[in-house]
C-alpha cells in the first residue's frame, strides 16, 4: 500500500502512528513532538499483526519530551521489533 501524507499539523502523524501497536511503545518512551508542515511518502507492507512502514519523512519542527530540536528529514523504517532511521538529519532552527 503506497502512503502519501501531507499535513499542516505534523502532530497528526504521531496520532496516526499511535494507532499501530508496534509504534505505541516508542511514542510513550520518547514523547515525540512534531509541529508545522509534514510530508511522508512511503509504503505499508506486511499484515495488521506485523506491519512494516518505510519511506521519507520531512517535518518542519521535531523534538522529544517538550524540547524542540529543528527541522527533520529522515528515511523511516518501522517494524513491530524496531524503529530505524537509516538516514536522518535535524537542522537547527535559524533565528530570524
Amino acid at each position: 500500500l503506497q502512503l502519501e501524507l501531507t499535513s499542516s499539523d505534523a502532530n497528526q502523524f504521531v496520532t496516526i502512528a499511535n494507532a499501530f501497536e508496534p509504534a505505541q511503545k516508542y511514542i510513550q518512551q520518547y514523547e515525540p513532538l512534531l509541529t508545522g508542515e509534514l510530508t511522508f511518502n512511503g509504503k505499508l507492507t506486511g499484515n495488521l499483526e506485523a506491519p512494516v512502514v518505510e519511506g521519507d519523512l520531512r517535518a518542519a519542527s521535531v523534538g522529544a519530551k517538550d524540547a524542540l530540536l529543528g527541522a527533520l528529514s529522515a528515511k523511516l523504517f518501522v517494524t513491530p521489533a524496531a524503529l530505524v532511521l537509516p538516514a536522518a538529519s535535524v537542522l537547527p532552527f535559524v533565528p530570524v
